[in-house]
Order: C-alpha cells, then sequence, then structure tokens
C-alpha cells in the first residue's frame, strides 16, 4: 500500500453526526455495527458502471486470490404461498426466474472483470430466500454462479444460505447441502402479533427441532439461530423464555444483533432484526443477561452480541489470531474482494464500497443494456484505511498494535488519534482498554462493550 505523505489527519472527509442515531449515550443508545468502515450511511458519492470498472482494475489482484460473493435475493411480489412451497401465479411468467434471468447477466458482467479462476471461499446467499426462490430456482442459482464463478468443494470454505425456518423444510435442508451448502443461518422472524419470539420458538419448537437435527446429520458445519428481540413491552420480561429454548435447540451460535445503529441496516444483511429501541438502562441490563445465561449454557462471546460454542471455527480462530470481518459479519475468509450480487448488494473493494440500485426496475434496465447496475458508493482515504484497520483489529483481535499501524501506513499511531487521545483514556479509566507496551488490549468488561470501544476511533462520530 502506498505510504501518505503525511501522517495529519485530512479533515476533509470528516461528517458530524451530532444529534443522530450514528451517536451513542454513553453506554445505551445506538452505535454502528462495524460491518463496514465507514457505515453505509456514508455511502453517498455516486458511483457508474465505468467508475467500477476502474476501481476493480486499480486493484490489481492475481487470477489466483480468493473471492467472496454475496447474492441478495429481494421478495418480489405475485409470489403466494401453499405451506412451505413458494407458488407462482401461472397468468405471469415467474418473476423469480425473471430476477435469475437478470442476476445471471450481472454474474457474467462481474465475473469478467473479477476474474473467473479466483476461487470463491466465502458464498453467501440473503434476503427472502426461499420466500422468493422454489427448489428449482436455488439450483439454477447455484448452476449460475458454478458457470461462470469458481466455486469450490473445500472443507474450509465458508458456503452459507441465510433463511427464515418458517420457509424450509427437510427436503429442502437436504437440497441446500446438496447443492454445495455448508452453513446455515436461521432467521428467527420478528413477530407482528405482539407475542414474542419466545411464544414464537415454542410454537415452533417441534418443527425447528427436526430442522436442527436434519441440519446436524446433513453435516452443515454450522448452524446459527439469529434472534430479534421484542417490540411490544420489555424485552427483558421474554428473555429467558426464549433463552431457554435456544439452549435447549444448543445450535452452534447466537447472533443478537439488536444493539448497533437502527435506521441504517447494511443492505448486504437486509434480514438482520435492528428496529428495537431500548432504553440506556434496558440495553445493558438485557446485554448481561444474554452473556451471562449464554455462557452458563457453554458459549462464548466473540463481541457484537455474536455467541459461539468453545469448538466453533470463529471460537478457534479467535485463539488463533485468524478471526476476521466483513459486511457478511465475522468470518474465516476474508478475501480482497467481496462482490455483491444483486439488487441493493453492496461490493467491497480495497479502497472504496459500492452499492447496487435498490430498484428492481432499475436493476433490470441496466443489465439489459450490460450496465453494471451501481448507483453509490464511498471511496476510502488514507484516514479510512487506518481507522478502518484500527477498528477491524479491536473486533478481531480484541487489541490493536500501534507499531502495526506504522508499519502498514507509516503513521505514528498516537499522532494519527490525537483527537481522540481523551477518549481512549476514559476507555482506560472506566476499564474497558489497558495499554502493554504498543499494543492496547480490550479488558473482558470491553469486550461486551465493543462497539463503544471502537467508536473512539471513529472519526465519524463526535460524542461517544
Amino acid at each position: 500500500m502506498k505510504k501518505p505523505v503525511s501522517p495529519k489527519i485530512d479533515k476533509r472527509n470528516r461528517v458530524n453526526t451530532r444529534g443522530t442515531e450514528g451517536c451513542a449515550v454513553e453506554h445505551g443508545g445506538f452505535t454502528p455495527s462495524y460491518r463496514s468502515y465507514p457505515s453505509t450511511r456514508y455511502f453517498t458519492e455516486r458511483f457508474c458502471d465505468e467508475d467500477v470498472r476502474q476501481a476493480i482494475r486499480a486493484t490489481k489482484q492475481t487470477s489466483i486470490a480468493p473471492l467472496s460473493v454475496y447474492v441478495n435475493i429481494p421478495f418480489l411480489e405475485d409470489v403466494s404461498h401453499t405451506g412451505n412451497t413458494p407458488q407462482i401465479n401461472p397468468r405471469h411468467i415467474s418473476p423469480a426466474r425473471t430476477y435469475l434471468d437478470h442476476l445471471q447477466r450481472e454474474i457474467r458482467l462481474q465475473a469478467a472483470l473479477f476474474g473467473a479462476r479466483r476461487p470463491v471461499t466465502q458464498f453467501y446467499v440473503g434476503g427472502s430466500v426461499l420466500t422468493t426462490l422454489g427448489n428449482a430456482d436455488l439450483t439454477h442459482l447455484v448452476l449460475m454462479l458454478s458457470t461462470s464463478l469458481n466455486l469450490i468443494e473445500l472443507d474450509n470454505r465458508e458456503y452459507s444460505v441465510d433463511i427464515n425456518p418458517d420457509t424450509v423444510n427437510l427436503e429442502t435442508l437436504a437440497l441446500l447441502k446438496g447443492l454445495g451448502f455448508n452453513r446455515l443461518v436461521f432467521r428467527i422472524p420478528k413477530t407482528t402479533t405482539g407475542s414474542s419470539s419466545g411464544s414464537y420458538l415454542a410454537q415452533k419448537a417441534h418443527h425447528l427441532a427436526q430442522l436442527t437435527e436434519a441440519a446436524r446429520d446433513h453435516g452443515f458445519r454450522s448452524l446459527t439461530y439469529s434472534m430479534p428481540v421484542e417490540e411490544s413491552g420489555s424485552p427483558l420480561s421474554g428473555i429467558n423464555t426464549t433463552l431457554d429454548t435456544l439452549i435447549e435447540l444448543a445450535p452452534d451460535r447466537i447472533s443478537y444483533d439488536c444493539f448497533s445503529d437502527s435506521h441504517v441496516q447494511p443492505p448486504n444483511l437486509l434480514v438482520f432484526d435492528h428496529h428495537v429501541r431500548l432504553g440506556t438502562s434496558e440495553r445493558p441490563m438485557l446485554k448481561n443477561k444474554l452473556i451471562a445465561r449464554l455462557d452458563d449454557a457453554g458459549y462464548e462471546h466473540l463481541g457484537m452480541e455474536c455467541f459461539v460454542r468453545a469448538d466453533d471455527d470463529l471460537a478457534v480462530a479467535r485463539n488463533e489470531g485468524r478471526l476476521q470481518r466483513n459486511l457478511q459479519g465475522y468470518t474465516l475468509s476474508l478475501a480482497p474482494d467481496l462482490v455483491g450480487l444483486g439488487v441493493s448488494a453492496i461490493s467491497g473493494l480495497p479502497d472504496c464500497y459500492v452499492q447496487n440500485t435498490s430498484s428492481v426496475h432499475h436493476y433490470y434496465g441496466c443489465l439489459e443494456q450490460d450496465i453494471l447496475p451501481v448507483v453509490t458508493g464511498r471511496y476510502l482515504n488514507t484516514n479510512d484505511l487506518v481507522q478502518r484497520f484500527v477498528i477491524m483489529s479491536l473486533i478481531c483481535n480484541l487489541s490493536v498494535d500501534t507499531n502495526a499501524v506504522y508499519k502498514e501506513f507509516g503513521v505514528p499511531f498516537f499522532e494519527f488519534f490525537s483527537d481522540k487521545y481523551q477518549a481512549v483514556e476514559n476507555l482506560e479509566e472506566n476499564g474497558l482498554l489497558t495499554r502493554h507496551g504498543s499494543t492496547l488490549q480490550v479488558t473482558p468488561q470491553g469486550q461486551r462493550l465493543l462497539r463503544k470501544v471502537c467508536m473512539a476511533f471513529d472519526a465519524y462520530l463526535t460524542d461517544h
């Protein structure tokens, strides 16, 4: 990476977010998810087809550099349901097939730019997957991708599909395994009737137990239950019932992604539930209860409200210093480029993020002209790269080596973060961060408030 001429912080792209949802209130309030840096809310620069092509050419990745692929499947109208099977109005062409036809055009365009030989080490399908796609559509999707991209069969690949368990049956699980997926995320839906997710789990206990057992029988490497938090009443009132059922189901991973910014949801993770505005008193109480109960049940808290079993791949990677993070969350297989495919999908390149249009009609129109359907994004300056390096180090390793920052970017750490010095001292005084030589280490207490620690190094926040 090219060394900057001066270690001074570039103030041009600073954004004042005082008074917005991006600011935290003490140890409560709203905080960023840090799947990207900066947050998706700052993807405000206009991008076009040629901008993306130039950015990809500038990465100069080799033909064998690993590649990460995300596919977003939006909810499409004209799809009704009978049981677990999507039913298409026979008077119309299948909206799912129309979407897949255009998605295939995008896949071919992107494969030509990134290189068809690069091994896809991480592959994630999210959105309204089984709400929109039937079994034949799923098979067609994987066939399209494998025709244009280098899908691999290595055991250490991370091929995940994110699904609502209401839309899946045992036959579909077998199909997903046969198509090459080796990781499952069950997205527990947020209820709309005033009942709690605990009630949902109790009502669906038999179905969920069958799916969980089948996932193990098929040899999926991990099963994640991703949970919403109640919007009606106090979230604390139903959490014990929810946790009792979750612990009995014993998935490999449990995610409560409910403590970050509720207004700006990463489009690559459209199904994450961030809509609850917990009070500043309820937020730490709920978090502490989650950590205590799941710790007793044998789960480790990685941070960012992600809990895994001690022998899970992510826990092993954390202990060995190999844990990574990108737009898809914690990962083992961080590739230099992440290709986002589909409506609203985000691509992550070393020096920029780019996002597709959120309009299905605009998406179709661009691809029918062989134009990449990108509309916005963010170029990263040197400051963004330094801050992202530090924040991701804290999230993944619970530490950052200040000497490594100088080695990577040529800037003295404490000079670069001179305007954050008081915030760092406050973290130390509150027992969230300690210094050991050139290393800043997150404490166990700080791990519970990991976003709070990261915010001290976030140039886009003015209040911490």
